[in-house]
C-alpha cells in the first residue's frame, strides 16, 4: 500500500501479495490496521484503504504502534501533544 497513490481493496491487495490467505482474511487485517490507525478507510461499501502517515513510518520504523508514538518526538507529535526529554507532555 505503501507504493500506490490510491485505495486498494483486499482484492486488490491479494492480488498483490500473491499469499495464501482469502480476501476475507485480508479485509480482516486490514480492518485491524484501521483500528490502529495505520490504514484509513475511504469506501465504505468497498472497504477500500490507504495507508496513513503513523502506517508510513511504522514501515520506516519510525512509529510505535503499542504506545501511539512517533520514535523521533522532534520531528513528529501526535495531536498537538509532544512528551519532552523528562516525560512531560507540551502543545
Amino acid at each position: 500500500m505503501s507504493d500506490e497513490d490510491r485505495a486498494l481493496d483486499a482484492a486488490d491487495l491479494d492480488e498483490r501479495l500473491n499469499v495464501d490467505y482469502s480476501t476475507a482474511h485480508i479485509r480482516r487485517r486490514c480492518n485491524k490496521l484501521a483500528e490502529e490507525g495505520l490504514l484509513t478507510r475511504v469506501h465504505p461499501k468497498k472497504a477500500a484503504y490507504v495507508i496513513t502517515d503513523e502506517g508510513r513510518a511504522y514501515l520506516n520504523e519510525e512509529y510505535d504502534v503499542a504506545n501511539h508514538v512517533y520514535l523521533d518526538e522532534s520531528s513528529k507529535s501526535l495531536g498537538g501533544v509532544q512528551e519532552g526529554a523528562n516525560g512531560e507532555q507540551g502543545i
